[in-house]
């Protein structure tokens, strides 16, 4: 099929191989520069503004609400296929599905007070201390589980190309 190294593309073409180079507006490193201080800075201004009153609150609710730590890490796909660990509120209980089986609506797992941090999306907020810590940005595609990397990299055609940037707490879909 096709093989990507960041900006260069190898596609077979009637059994020819065929490389394709991609440029994107942030190849440019003043772009680039931008980017990185926007997130840091926003980022900064939501962990202190924000996060520094509301995730101790946050934290005793999930505490009161069910076992289990507070915060959720799950490993997710990041810039050149790289996995990181994203953190978020966790919203389940504690279970051994959670790297395999995606949440569904009336999912046994979550919580109540899950549910209310799902619909607010409050559960995303530690997101913002990936962006400060570089391995996500403020904006870029949603970052996926490693087990639906796998599964989406054989489903769609050319699905990888989103891991040449920063995978992103917002994206084009919301």
């Amino acid at each position: 099929k096709w093989v990507t190294f960041r900006d260069l593309e190898i596609e077979k073409v009637g059994g020819v191989p065929v490389m394709k180079v991609h440029t994107t507006p942030l190849d440019d490193w003043d772009k680039q520069l931008v980017k990185r201080t926007f997130d840091i800075v926003f980022s900064m201004v939501v962990i202190a503004g924000l996060l520094s009153w509301l995730l101790p609150v946050l934290a005793v609710m999930i505490k009161l609400d069910s076992k289990g730590p507070v915060f959720f890490r799950q490993r997710r796909t990041g810039r050149d296929n790289r996995w990181f660990w994203c953190y978020k509120l966790r919203t389940m209980h504690v279970n051994g599905e959670s790297d395999t089986r995606q949440a569904t609506a009336n999912d046994e797992r979550i919580t109540p007070f899950g549910h209310f941090l799902r619909n607010s999306s409050l559960d995303e907020l530690p997101q913002f201390f990936n962006v400060l810590i570089g391995d996500m940005s403020v904006v870029g595609p949603r970052p996926h589980m490693l087990q639906h990397t796998r599964d989406f990299s054989v489903e769609i055609d050319k699905f990888m190309a989103r891991h040449k940037i920063k995978p992103g707490i917002t994206g084009l879909a919301q």
